[in-house]
């Protein structure tokens, strides 16, 4: 049977397959959602400020990351733990936040996970190009 109806899914209206896409994406995010409704945690509020994203240095070796975090506003969990590349970062009362990185020649991404006690997450992730430059041409 499931043969015979590839073809004629092929051959069915635009309308109808725009329903089964349709169904088949609220499926998915149906799946997707394990909180009941109006219950969705809301992530703590990250902020990195340094370094710029992109950055591009002419050495490998310590890269600091500072930032910033805070609770939700939704649901006030505290931050629990900072991590930059599984590498602690060190949070002040103020909630601002610095982790020394080692990066290695070649590009690498800084990866920064904030945590909160609800269990909810925030990311930011940017890359540095760390090495010898030279110039093109």
């Amino acid at each position: 049977m499931s043969g015979e109806l590839a073809p004629r899914l092929l051959y069915c209206s635009a309308a109808m397959r725009n329903l089964l896409l349709a169904t088949g994406l609220t499926l998915l995010a149906t799946a997707a959602c394990d909180a009941p409704a109006g219950q969705l945690g809301d992530p703590p509020v990250l902020r990195v400020t340094s370094p710029e994203r992109s950055l591009i240095q002419d050495r490998a070796g310590v890269v600091q990351v500072t930032g910033e975090v805070a609770p939700s506003e939704v649901s006030g969990a505290p931050i629990t733990k900072v991590y930059v590349n599984n590498v602690a970062a060190t949070v002040r009362e103020d909630g601002t936040f610095v982790a020394l990185v080692q990066v290695k020649p070649g590009a690498t991404l800084l990866h920064t996970r904030a945590l909160d006690a609800a269990g909810q997450e925030a990311t930011d992730t940017r890359s540095v190009q760390a090495g010898e430059l030279r110039p093109v041409g």
